[in-house]
Protein backbone atom coordinates (compact mmCIF):
# COMPACT_ATOMS: atom_id res chain seq x y z
CA UNK A 1 0.00 0.00 0.00
CA UNK A 2 1.30 3.41 -0.83
CA UNK A 3 0.13 6.27 1.17
CA UNK A 4 0.45 10.12 1.54
CA UNK A 5 -0.89 13.59 -0.19
CA UNK A 6 -4.52 13.28 -2.23
CA UNK A 7 -3.73 10.04 -2.97
CA UNK A 8 -3.82 6.41 -1.25
CA UNK A 9 -3.04 3.39 -3.64
CA UNK A 10 -3.31 -0.43 -3.16
CA UNK A 11 -3.98 -3.30 -4.49
CA UNK A 12 -6.64 -5.73 -3.23
CA UNK A 13 -8.38 -8.93 -4.52
CA UNK A 14 -11.39 -8.97 -5.56
CA UNK A 15 -12.44 -10.90 -2.20
CA UNK A 16 -10.89 -7.44 -0.21
CA UNK A 17 -12.52 -5.10 -2.48
CA UNK A 18 -16.23 -6.69 -1.73
CA UNK A 19 -15.97 -7.48 1.71
CA UNK A 20 -17.35 -4.60 3.04
CA UNK A 21 -14.81 -1.64 3.54
CA UNK A 22 -16.17 0.19 0.51
CA UNK A 23 -20.04 0.95 -0.08
CA UNK A 24 -20.26 2.07 -3.80
CA UNK A 25 -21.84 4.08 -5.60
CA UNK A 26 -21.73 6.61 -8.84
CA UNK A 27 -21.33 10.31 -8.56
CA UNK A 28 -23.46 12.34 -10.52
CA UNK A 29 -21.44 12.30 -13.94
CA UNK A 30 -21.06 8.20 -14.50
CA UNK A 31 -22.51 7.36 -17.65
CA UNK A 32 -24.44 4.41 -17.39
CA UNK A 33 -23.36 0.57 -18.37
CA UNK A 34 -22.50 0.36 -21.45
CA UNK A 35 -19.90 -2.97 -21.61
CA UNK A 36 -21.47 -4.86 -24.73
CA UNK A 37 -21.50 -8.96 -24.35
CA UNK A 38 -18.01 -8.67 -26.26
CA UNK A 39 -16.74 -6.66 -23.48
CA UNK A 40 -17.78 -9.20 -20.97
CA UNK A 41 -16.98 -12.29 -22.59
CA UNK A 42 -13.50 -10.89 -23.01
CA UNK A 43 -13.29 -10.43 -19.12
CA UNK A 44 -14.34 -13.71 -18.60
CA UNK A 45 -12.00 -14.95 -20.85
CA UNK A 46 -8.94 -13.29 -19.33
CA UNK A 47 -9.77 -14.61 -15.99
CA UNK A 48 -10.06 -18.21 -17.13
CA UNK A 49 -7.04 -17.90 -19.03
CA UNK A 50 -4.97 -17.04 -15.86
CA UNK A 51 -6.75 -19.59 -14.05
CA UNK A 52 -5.23 -22.18 -16.95
CA UNK A 53 -1.58 -20.89 -16.20
CA UNK A 54 -2.08 -21.06 -12.53
CA UNK A 55 -1.08 -17.12 -12.76
CA UNK A 56 -2.81 -14.03 -10.48
CA UNK A 57 -4.49 -11.85 -12.66
CA UNK A 58 -4.99 -8.00 -12.29
CA UNK A 59 -8.35 -6.64 -13.57
CA UNK A 60 -6.07 -2.53 -13.96
CA UNK A 61 -7.03 0.31 -11.83
CA UNK A 62 -10.42 1.27 -10.07
CA UNK A 63 -10.62 5.48 -9.22
CA UNK A 64 -12.75 5.75 -6.19
CA UNK A 65 -13.70 9.02 -4.55
CA UNK A 66 -13.30 8.29 -0.54
CA UNK A 67 -12.93 10.59 2.41
CA UNK A 68 -13.22 8.37 5.43
CA UNK A 69 -16.18 5.98 5.88
CA UNK A 70 -17.37 3.22 4.38
CA UNK A 71 -19.30 4.99 1.24
CA UNK A 72 -17.11 5.57 -2.09
CA UNK A 73 -17.94 7.02 -4.97
CA UNK A 74 -16.98 5.30 -8.23
CA UNK A 75 -14.91 7.56 -10.63
CA UNK A 76 -13.14 5.23 -13.18
CA UNK A 77 -13.81 1.25 -13.51
CA UNK A 78 -17.43 1.53 -12.89
CA UNK A 79 -18.18 -0.75 -16.05
CA UNK A 80 -15.61 -3.71 -14.81
CA UNK A 81 -16.73 -3.38 -11.34
CA UNK A 82 -20.68 -4.13 -12.48
CA UNK A 83 -19.40 -6.67 -14.83
CA UNK A 84 -17.81 -8.33 -11.96
CA UNK A 85 -21.22 -7.98 -9.88
CA UNK A 86 -22.84 -9.90 -12.63
CA UNK A 87 -20.08 -12.51 -13.08
CA UNK A 88 -20.30 -13.26 -9.09
CA UNK A 89 -24.10 -13.18 -9.30
CA UNK A 90 -23.85 -15.91 -12.21
CA UNK A 91 -21.88 -18.03 -10.11
CA UNK A 92 -23.91 -17.70 -6.60
CA UNK A 93 -27.06 -18.99 -8.49
CA UNK A 94 -25.43 -21.94 -10.07
CA UNK A 95 -23.00 -22.81 -6.85
CA UNK A 96 -24.87 -25.62 -4.85
CA UNK A 97 -22.36 -25.86 -2.19
CA UNK A 98 -24.30 -23.66 1.12
CA UNK A 99 -21.10 -22.62 2.21
CA UNK A 100 -19.84 -20.77 -1.11
CA UNK A 101 -22.86 -19.68 -1.79
CA UNK A 102 -23.20 -17.59 1.42
CA UNK A 103 -19.37 -16.94 0.39
CA UNK A 104 -20.50 -15.53 -3.29
CA UNK A 105 -23.34 -13.87 -1.89
CA UNK A 106 -21.54 -11.58 0.53
CA UNK A 107 -19.43 -9.81 -2.17
CA UNK A 108 -22.66 -9.19 -3.67
CA UNK A 109 -25.18 -8.44 -0.55
CA UNK A 110 -25.06 -6.63 2.79
CA UNK A 111 -27.10 -6.12 5.72
CA UNK A 112 -27.27 -2.43 4.31
CA UNK A 113 -28.49 -3.61 1.03
CA UNK A 114 -26.05 -4.32 -1.88
CA UNK A 115 -22.43 -3.53 -2.60
CA UNK A 116 -22.76 -1.49 -5.12
CA UNK A 117 -25.71 1.18 -5.96
CA UNK A 118 -26.22 2.24 -9.66
CA UNK A 119 -27.99 4.72 -11.25
CA UNK A 120 -32.06 5.00 -10.46
CA UNK A 121 -33.38 3.95 -13.07
CA UNK A 122 -31.62 0.36 -14.04
CA UNK A 123 -31.50 -0.36 -10.43
CA UNK A 124 -34.63 -2.13 -9.82
CA UNK A 125 -33.88 -4.15 -12.53
CA UNK A 126 -30.34 -5.00 -11.68
CA UNK A 127 -31.34 -6.06 -7.77
CA UNK A 128 -34.20 -8.04 -8.89
CA UNK A 129 -32.61 -9.99 -11.91
CA UNK A 130 -28.98 -10.11 -10.76
CA UNK A 131 -27.92 -8.87 -6.89
CA UNK A 132 -30.68 -10.72 -5.14
CA UNK A 133 -30.43 -14.48 -4.49
CA UNK A 134 -31.21 -16.75 -7.61
CA UNK A 135 -31.85 -12.98 -9.42
CA UNK A 136 -30.18 -14.46 -12.58
CA UNK A 137 -32.05 -17.53 -12.89
CA UNK A 138 -35.40 -15.23 -13.23
CA UNK A 139 -36.71 -13.57 -16.57
CA UNK A 140 -37.49 -9.68 -16.29
CA UNK A 141 -41.23 -9.22 -16.69
CA UNK A 142 -41.11 -6.70 -19.70
CA UNK A 143 -39.15 -7.83 -22.42
CA UNK A 144 -37.76 -6.00 -26.27
CA UNK A 145 -38.68 -2.44 -26.15
CA UNK A 146 -40.21 -2.14 -22.83
CA UNK A 147 -36.59 -2.32 -21.15
CA UNK A 148 -34.48 0.77 -21.43
CA UNK A 149 -31.04 0.28 -23.60
CA UNK A 150 -28.97 0.22 -20.09
CA UNK A 151 -31.44 -3.08 -18.97
CA UNK A 152 -30.91 -4.59 -22.26
CA UNK A 153 -27.92 -4.03 -21.93
CA UNK A 154 -27.34 -5.31 -18.22
CA UNK A 155 -29.43 -8.66 -19.41
CA UNK A 156 -27.67 -9.76 -22.06
CA UNK A 157 -24.41 -9.09 -19.83
CA UNK A 158 -25.63 -11.19 -17.49
CA UNK A 159 -27.22 -13.53 -20.44
CA UNK A 160 -24.16 -13.74 -22.31
CA UNK A 161 -22.17 -15.09 -19.01
CA UNK A 162 -24.57 -17.26 -17.73
CA UNK A 163 -24.70 -19.18 -21.46
CA UNK A 164 -20.83 -19.45 -20.99
CA UNK A 165 -20.37 -20.91 -17.57
CA UNK A 166 -23.86 -23.41 -17.86
CA UNK A 167 -22.88 -25.11 -20.88
CA UNK A 168 -22.04 -28.67 -20.97
CA UNK A 169 -18.28 -28.05 -21.31
CA UNK A 170 -18.40 -26.38 -18.02
CA UNK A 171 -19.16 -28.65 -14.73
CA UNK A 172 -20.14 -27.56 -11.03
CA UNK A 173 -16.73 -28.23 -9.81
CA UNK A 174 -15.10 -25.99 -12.69
CA UNK A 175 -17.30 -23.00 -12.04
CA UNK A 176 -16.34 -23.34 -8.26
CA UNK A 177 -12.77 -23.35 -9.06
CA UNK A 178 -13.14 -20.28 -11.16
CA UNK A 179 -14.56 -18.63 -8.29
CA UNK A 180 -12.43 -19.53 -5.83
CA UNK A 181 -9.52 -17.71 -8.50
CA UNK A 182 -11.54 -14.62 -8.91
CA UNK A 183 -12.24 -14.24 -5.36
CA UNK A 184 -8.34 -14.99 -4.16
CA UNK A 185 -5.93 -14.58 -6.86
CA UNK A 186 -7.70 -11.95 -9.34
CA UNK A 187 -6.71 -8.05 -7.94
CA UNK A 188 -7.34 -4.62 -8.24
CA UNK A 189 -5.25 -1.54 -8.22
CA UNK A 190 -7.73 0.81 -5.98
CA UNK A 191 -6.52 3.94 -6.41
CA UNK A 192 -8.98 7.07 -3.86
CA UNK A 193 -8.63 10.64 -3.65
CA UNK A 194 -10.73 12.88 -1.38
CA UNK A 195 -13.17 13.91 -3.64
CA UNK A 196 -15.19 13.02 -7.22
CA UNK A 197 -13.91 15.86 -8.90
CA UNK A 198 -10.38 15.74 -7.83
CA UNK A 199 -10.56 12.13 -8.87
CA UNK A 200 -11.74 12.79 -12.27
CA UNK A 201 -9.72 15.67 -13.04
CA UNK A 202 -6.92 13.09 -12.44
CA UNK A 203 -8.76 9.99 -14.53
CA UNK A 204 -9.11 12.70 -17.55
CA UNK A 205 -5.15 13.88 -17.07
CA UNK A 206 -4.05 10.18 -17.47
CA UNK A 207 -6.11 9.60 -20.22
CA UNK A 208 -5.26 13.33 -22.12
CA UNK A 209 -1.84 12.24 -21.63
CA UNK A 210 -1.24 8.22 -22.19
CA UNK A 211 -0.60 6.43 -25.11
CA UNK A 212 -2.77 4.02 -25.61
CA UNK A 213 -2.45 0.08 -26.03
CA UNK A 214 -3.26 -1.16 -29.20
CA UNK A 215 -5.00 -4.74 -29.97
CA UNK A 216 -1.18 -5.79 -30.58
CA UNK A 217 0.27 -4.84 -27.81
CA UNK A 218 -2.53 -6.67 -25.63
CA UNK A 219 -2.05 -9.87 -27.64
CA UNK A 220 2.04 -9.45 -27.06
CA UNK A 221 1.62 -9.46 -23.75
CA UNK A 222 -0.73 -12.16 -23.07
CA UNK A 223 1.45 -14.39 -25.35
CA UNK A 224 4.11 -13.77 -23.50
CA UNK A 225 2.77 -13.69 -20.11
CA UNK A 226 1.89 -17.46 -20.90
CA UNK A 227 5.73 -18.65 -22.37
CA UNK A 228 8.08 -19.98 -20.12
CA UNK A 229 10.58 -17.99 -18.21
CA UNK A 230 13.59 -19.21 -20.10
CA UNK A 231 11.65 -18.69 -23.73
CA UNK A 232 10.49 -15.50 -23.06
CA UNK A 233 13.33 -13.56 -24.65
CA UNK A 234 13.47 -15.67 -27.77
CA UNK A 235 9.54 -15.39 -28.05
CA UNK A 236 9.66 -11.88 -27.40
CA UNK A 237 12.17 -11.44 -30.46
CA UNK A 238 10.31 -13.51 -32.80
CA UNK A 239 7.64 -11.11 -32.02
CA UNK A 240 9.47 -7.76 -32.26
CA UNK A 241 11.22 -9.39 -35.98
CA UNK A 242 7.55 -9.60 -37.19
CA UNK A 243 6.41 -5.92 -35.65
CA UNK A 244 9.56 -4.41 -37.89
CA UNK A 245 8.13 -5.67 -41.02
CA UNK A 246 4.14 -5.35 -40.03
CA UNK A 247 2.08 -2.16 -38.65
CA UNK A 248 0.36 -2.86 -35.14
CA UNK A 249 -3.22 -3.20 -36.62
CA UNK A 250 -1.15 -6.02 -39.28
CA UNK A 251 0.03 -7.92 -36.75
CA UNK A 252 -2.89 -7.66 -34.78
CA UNK A 253 -5.07 -9.00 -37.52
CA UNK A 254 -2.19 -11.59 -38.40
CA UNK A 255 -3.33 -13.68 -35.47
CA UNK A 256 -7.11 -13.63 -36.56
CA UNK A 257 -6.05 -14.49 -40.25
CA UNK A 258 -3.59 -17.53 -38.79
CA UNK A 259 -6.99 -18.44 -36.56
CA UNK A 260 -9.30 -18.05 -39.54
CA UNK A 261 -6.58 -20.62 -41.63
CA UNK A 262 -5.91 -23.18 -39.09
CA UNK A 263 -9.06 -23.51 -37.05
CA UNK A 264 -11.83 -21.85 -40.30
CA UNK A 265 -14.20 -19.53 -38.05
CA UNK A 266 -14.75 -22.82 -35.52
CA UNK A 267 -13.09 -20.60 -32.59
CA UNK A 268 -14.40 -19.89 -29.39
CA UNK A 269 -16.40 -16.87 -30.11
CA UNK A 270 -16.24 -16.20 -26.31
CA UNK A 271 -12.30 -16.12 -25.94
CA UNK A 272 -9.88 -13.26 -27.20
CA UNK A 273 -7.54 -14.36 -30.43
CA UNK A 274 -4.51 -14.37 -27.97
CA UNK A 275 -6.23 -16.47 -24.93
CA UNK A 276 -7.53 -19.07 -27.66
CA UNK A 277 -3.62 -19.58 -29.55
CA UNK A 278 -2.40 -20.29 -25.79
CA UNK A 279 -5.46 -22.87 -25.21
CA UNK A 280 -5.21 -24.76 -28.51
CA UNK A 281 -1.56 -24.66 -28.75
CA UNK A 282 -1.45 -26.71 -25.46
CA UNK A 283 1.68 -26.64 -23.79
CA UNK A 284 4.20 -23.97 -22.95
CA UNK A 285 6.30 -25.47 -25.51
CA UNK A 286 4.33 -25.32 -28.53
CA UNK A 287 3.50 -21.85 -27.69
CA UNK A 288 7.41 -21.48 -28.71
CA UNK A 289 6.96 -23.35 -31.56
CA UNK A 290 3.55 -21.04 -32.73
CA UNK A 291 5.84 -17.49 -31.82
CA UNK A 292 9.03 -18.81 -33.54
CA UNK A 293 7.57 -20.80 -36.48
CA UNK A 294 4.12 -19.99 -37.26
CA UNK A 295 4.17 -16.29 -36.66
CA UNK A 296 7.06 -15.78 -38.05
CA UNK A 297 6.64 -17.85 -41.30
CA UNK A 298 2.90 -16.39 -41.40
CA UNK A 299 4.43 -12.39 -40.55
CA UNK A 300 6.72 -13.00 -44.13
CA UNK A 301 3.60 -13.95 -46.08
CA UNK A 302 2.13 -10.85 -45.27
CA UNK A 303 4.80 -8.97 -45.21
CA UNK A 304 5.17 -10.29 -49.06
CA UNK A 305 2.03 -9.28 -49.60
CA UNK A 306 2.37 -5.86 -48.72
CA UNK A 307 5.21 -5.02 -50.35
CA UNK A 308 3.69 -7.06 -53.38
CA UNK A 309 5.58 -5.10 -56.03
CA UNK A 310 8.56 -5.70 -54.65
CA UNK A 311 8.20 -9.51 -53.62
CA UNK A 312 5.62 -10.96 -55.84
CA UNK A 313 5.28 -11.73 -59.12
CA UNK A 314 3.66 -8.99 -61.31
CA UNK A 315 0.29 -10.39 -62.11
CA UNK A 316 -0.17 -11.17 -58.34
CA UNK A 317 1.06 -8.48 -57.26
CA UNK A 318 -1.40 -6.25 -59.16
CA UNK A 319 -4.79 -8.55 -58.22
CA UNK A 320 -2.81 -7.68 -54.50
CA UNK A 321 -2.67 -4.40 -55.01
CA UNK A 322 -6.10 -3.97 -56.25
CA UNK A 323 -7.66 -5.87 -53.63
CA UNK A 324 -5.85 -3.29 -51.61
CA UNK A 325 -7.62 -0.37 -52.88
CA UNK A 326 -11.20 -1.36 -51.92
CA UNK A 327 -10.65 -3.46 -48.04
CA UNK A 328 -7.55 -4.40 -46.80
CA UNK A 329 -8.43 -7.70 -44.85
CA UNK A 330 -10.65 -9.78 -45.74
CA UNK A 331 -9.77 -11.76 -48.54
CA UNK A 332 -6.08 -11.44 -46.47
CA UNK A 333 -6.45 -15.34 -45.09
CA UNK A 334 -7.31 -17.25 -48.36
CA UNK A 335 -3.86 -14.88 -49.82
CA UNK A 336 -1.81 -16.72 -47.05
CA UNK A 337 -3.03 -20.08 -47.54
CA UNK A 338 -2.26 -20.18 -51.10
CA UNK A 339 1.11 -18.72 -50.82
CA UNK A 340 1.71 -21.40 -47.57
CA UNK A 341 -0.06 -24.12 -49.58
CA UNK A 342 1.01 -23.80 -52.70
CA UNK A 343 3.14 -20.83 -53.80
CA UNK A 344 3.37 -17.93 -55.84
CA UNK A 345 5.10 -20.13 -58.88
CA UNK A 346 1.87 -22.19 -58.86
CA UNK A 347 0.76 -22.68 -62.49
CA UNK A 348 -2.64 -21.55 -61.52
CA UNK A 349 -1.26 -18.82 -58.95
CA UNK A 350 -2.64 -16.13 -61.52
CA UNK A 351 -5.92 -17.89 -62.17
CA UNK A 352 -6.46 -17.73 -58.31
CA UNK A 353 -5.67 -13.87 -57.68
CA UNK A 354 -7.37 -12.60 -60.47
CA UNK A 355 -10.94 -14.58 -58.93
CA UNK A 356 -10.08 -13.71 -55.44
CA UNK A 357 -9.94 -10.15 -56.35
CA UNK A 358 -12.92 -10.43 -58.14
CA UNK A 359 -14.69 -11.84 -55.37
CA UNK A 360 -13.37 -9.41 -53.01
CA UNK A 361 -14.68 -6.02 -55.13
CA UNK A 362 -18.15 -7.85 -56.01
CA UNK A 363 -18.70 -9.07 -52.02
CA UNK A 364 -18.03 -5.53 -51.25
CA UNK A 365 -19.62 -3.36 -54.23
CA UNK A 366 -23.09 -5.87 -53.43
CA UNK A 367 -23.18 -4.76 -49.96
CA UNK A 368 -22.79 -8.28 -48.48
CA UNK A 369 -23.42 -8.18 -45.20
CA UNK A 370 -19.79 -8.64 -43.27
CA UNK A 371 -20.58 -11.49 -41.82
CA UNK A 372 -22.05 -13.24 -44.50
CA UNK A 373 -18.96 -12.28 -46.37
CA UNK A 374 -16.66 -13.27 -43.65
CA UNK A 375 -18.10 -17.10 -43.59
CA UNK A 376 -17.90 -17.03 -47.09
CA UNK A 377 -14.09 -16.42 -46.97
CA UNK A 378 -13.45 -19.06 -44.80
CA UNK A 379 -15.73 -21.67 -46.33
CA UNK A 380 -13.37 -20.63 -49.30
CA UNK A 381 -10.32 -21.87 -47.05
CA UNK A 382 -12.07 -25.50 -47.02
CA UNK A 383 -12.05 -25.01 -50.92
CA UNK A 384 -8.83 -24.66 -51.40
CA UNK A 385 -7.79 -27.78 -49.31
CA UNK A 386 -10.02 -29.82 -50.92
CA UNK A 387 -10.11 -28.80 -54.78
CA UNK A 388 -7.34 -29.97 -57.07
CA UNK A 389 -8.18 -26.90 -59.36
CA UNK A 390 -9.44 -23.37 -59.18
CA UNK A 391 -12.21 -24.33 -61.04
CA UNK A 392 -13.37 -26.54 -58.76
CA UNK A 393 -13.87 -23.81 -55.70
CA UNK A 394 -17.16 -22.79 -55.44
CA UNK A 395 -17.30 -20.09 -52.99
CA UNK A 396 -15.00 -18.32 -55.91
CA UNK A 397 -17.75 -18.03 -57.86
CA UNK A 398 -20.24 -15.63 -58.66
CA UNK A 399 -23.64 -16.80 -58.39
CA UNK A 400 -26.56 -15.15 -60.65
CA UNK A 401 -27.48 -13.32 -57.66
CA UNK A 402 -24.50 -11.76 -56.47
CA UNK A 403 -24.00 -10.33 -59.36
CA UNK A 404 -27.38 -9.20 -59.77
CA UNK A 405 -26.72 -7.66 -56.58
CA UNK A 406 -23.42 -6.01 -57.81
CA UNK A 407 -25.25 -4.38 -60.45
CA UNK A 408 -28.08 -2.76 -58.32
CA UNK A 409 -25.43 -0.94 -55.95
CA UNK A 410 -23.55 -0.23 -59.14
CA UNK A 411 -26.88 1.35 -60.28
CA UNK A 412 -28.14 2.88 -57.33
CA UNK A 413 -28.79 6.72 -57.37
CA UNK A 414 -26.95 7.28 -54.31
CA UNK A 415 -23.72 5.89 -55.53
CA UNK A 416 -21.48 8.17 -54.83
CA UNK A 417 -22.20 8.79 -51.39
CA UNK A 418 -20.41 4.46 -50.85
CA UNK A 419 -16.94 4.85 -49.85
CA UNK A 420 -15.69 2.71 -51.99
CA UNK A 421 -16.98 5.44 -54.85
CA UNK A 422 -13.47 6.45 -55.88
CA UNK A 423 -12.17 3.28 -55.79
CA UNK A 424 -14.45 2.08 -58.72
CA UNK A 425 -14.00 4.90 -60.75
CA UNK A 426 -10.27 4.09 -60.50
CA UNK A 427 -10.75 0.66 -61.14
CA UNK A 428 -12.56 1.90 -64.16
CA UNK A 429 -10.18 4.18 -65.23
CA UNK A 430 -7.44 1.76 -65.08
CA UNK A 431 -9.44 -0.16 -67.42
CA UNK A 432 -9.42 2.07 -69.80
CA UNK A 433 -5.38 2.09 -69.63
CA UNK A 434 -4.91 5.01 -67.17
CA UNK A 435 -4.77 4.57 -63.15
CA UNK A 436 -5.12 8.01 -61.88
CA UNK A 437 -3.69 7.04 -58.36
CA UNK A 438 -5.47 6.64 -55.12
CA UNK A 439 -8.15 9.96 -54.28
CA UNK A 440 -5.87 12.41 -52.58
CA UNK A 441 -7.44 15.89 -50.99
CA UNK A 442 -7.61 18.34 -53.11
CA UNK A 443 -4.99 16.36 -55.57
CA UNK A 444 -6.99 13.43 -57.07
CA UNK A 445 -10.23 13.88 -56.57
CA UNK A 446 -14.39 12.56 -57.39
CA UNK A 447 -15.97 15.29 -59.89
CA UNK A 448 -19.95 15.48 -60.36
CA UNK A 449 -19.98 15.95 -63.62
CA UNK A 450 -23.83 17.52 -63.42
CA UNK A 451 -23.25 19.33 -59.93
CA UNK A 452 -25.00 18.56 -56.82
CA UNK A 453 -25.95 22.67 -56.09
CA UNK A 454 -26.09 24.06 -59.55
CA UNK A 455 -26.05 27.74 -59.69
CA UNK A 456 -29.87 28.99 -60.00
CA UNK A 457 -29.28 30.42 -63.61
CA UNK A 458 -27.46 27.92 -64.97
CA UNK A 459 -28.20 25.52 -67.57
CA UNK A 460 -28.88 22.65 -65.15
CA UNK A 461 -31.26 24.23 -63.62
CA UNK A 462 -33.31 24.91 -66.37
CA UNK A 463 -32.65 21.01 -67.72
CA UNK A 464 -33.46 19.50 -63.97
CA UNK A 465 -36.48 22.10 -61.98
CA UNK A 466 -36.36 20.61 -58.67
CA UNK A 467 -33.83 19.48 -55.85
CA UNK A 468 -35.12 16.72 -56.06
CA UNK A 469 -34.42 15.54 -59.68
CA UNK A 470 -30.59 17.06 -59.11
CA UNK A 471 -30.71 14.76 -56.36
CA UNK A 472 -31.31 11.57 -58.35
CA UNK A 473 -29.40 12.19 -61.29
CA UNK A 474 -26.39 13.90 -59.63
CA UNK A 475 -24.67 10.98 -57.25
CA UNK A 476 -25.20 8.24 -60.13
CA UNK A 477 -21.98 6.60 -61.22
CA UNK A 478 -22.66 7.65 -64.80
CA UNK A 479 -22.63 11.52 -63.67
CA UNK A 480 -19.12 10.82 -62.19
CA UNK A 481 -15.45 11.46 -63.07
CA UNK A 482 -11.82 12.28 -61.73
CA UNK A 483 -10.31 15.41 -61.78
CA UNK A 484 -7.13 17.31 -60.53
CA UNK A 485 -7.71 18.83 -57.14
CA UNK A 486 -7.35 21.97 -59.04
CA UNK A 487 -9.60 21.21 -62.18
CA UNK A 488 -12.40 20.55 -59.88
CA UNK A 489 -12.18 23.97 -58.13
CA UNK A 490 -11.80 25.35 -61.98
CA UNK A 491 -14.75 24.15 -62.96
CA UNK A 492 -17.07 24.11 -59.65
CA UNK A 493 -21.01 24.05 -60.78
CA UNK A 494 -20.20 25.45 -63.89
CA UNK A 495 -21.84 24.41 -67.18
CA UNK A 496 -21.62 21.47 -69.80
CA UNK A 497 -19.40 23.51 -72.37
CA UNK A 498 -16.77 24.78 -70.11
CA UNK A 499 -16.25 21.73 -68.38
CA UNK A 500 -16.15 19.83 -71.14
CA UNK A 501 -13.18 21.56 -72.11
CA UNK A 502 -11.10 21.31 -69.52
CA UNK A 503 -12.24 17.70 -69.23
CA UNK A 504 -11.11 17.39 -72.50
CA UNK A 505 -7.38 18.51 -71.72
CA UNK A 506 -7.09 16.65 -68.30
CA UNK A 507 -4.52 14.33 -67.42
CA UNK A 508 -7.38 12.25 -66.67
CA UNK A 509 -8.39 9.56 -68.71
CA UNK A 510 -12.25 9.17 -67.41
CA UNK A 511 -12.95 12.98 -67.59
CA UNK A 512 -11.27 12.96 -72.11
CA UNK A 513 -13.83 9.97 -72.14
CA UNK A 514 -16.25 11.89 -70.47
CA UNK A 515 -15.49 15.24 -72.96
CA UNK A 516 -16.57 13.27 -76.07
CA UNK A 517 -20.51 13.23 -75.34
CA UNK A 518 -21.76 16.42 -77.06
CA UNK A 519 -24.60 16.89 -74.53
CA UNK A 520 -25.08 16.19 -71.04
CA UNK A 521 -28.14 15.17 -69.38
CA UNK A 522 -30.42 12.91 -67.99
CA UNK A 523 -30.22 9.93 -71.02
CA UNK A 524 -26.21 10.68 -71.39
CA UNK A 525 -26.15 9.94 -67.19
CA UNK A 526 -28.45 6.78 -67.23
CA UNK A 527 -26.00 5.39 -70.75
CA UNK A 528 -22.50 6.06 -68.94
CA UNK A 529 -24.22 4.22 -66.07
CA UNK A 530 -24.26 1.16 -68.30
CA UNK A 531 -20.94 1.17 -70.15
CA UNK A 532 -19.51 2.27 -66.80
CA UNK A 533 -21.06 -1.10 -65.31
CA UNK A 534 -20.59 -3.37 -68.85
CA UNK A 535 -16.56 -2.43 -68.44
CA UNK A 536 -16.38 -4.14 -65.15
CA UNK A 537 -18.68 -6.92 -66.15
CA UNK A 538 -15.71 -7.48 -69.13
CA UNK A 539 -13.14 -7.24 -66.70
CA UNK A 540 -14.59 -9.79 -64.43
CA UNK A 541 -15.69 -12.42 -66.93
CA UNK A 542 -19.42 -11.87 -65.44
CA UNK A 543 -21.39 -11.03 -68.95
CA UNK A 544 -23.80 -8.70 -69.53
CA UNK A 545 -25.66 -6.94 -66.53
CA UNK A 546 -29.50 -7.92 -67.28
CA UNK A 547 -32.46 -5.12 -67.28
Amino acid sequence: MATGGILDCRLLTIGELLDGRYQFSLPYFQRAYAWGTRHSERLLSDIRASQARNRRYCLGRIMLAHNGGPNAEIVDGHQRLLTLTILLAVLRDRETDTAMVANLDRLIACPEGFRVSIQEMPAPLFSELVQKRGGTLADPDAEGPSLSETERIIMACRDTLAALLSDGATHAMQRRALAQHLIHNCYVVVTTASDALEAWELVATEQDTRLQFTPADRAKSDLLAATRDQDRLVCSRAWEDCEDRLSSEDMYKLLQHIRAIVWRGRNSNHTSVANEIVERFGSEKGLVTFMTDVLVKSADRLHRLRKSDDALPPSLAASVGRMGWIDDHSWVPAALYWLESRGENHREAETFFARLERLTWVLKIAGTDPGVAETRLLRLLDDMQSADSVSEMERLKIEPSLKSELVESLRRQNFAAKGYAGAVLRRISLTLGHDPGPLVRDKVTIEHIMPTNPLRTSNWRRMLRSNDEIKKWSQRLGNLTILSGEENQKVGPRDWDFKRNVYAVSSYKLAREAASEQEWNTQTIQRRTEQMIAILLREWDLGAASH
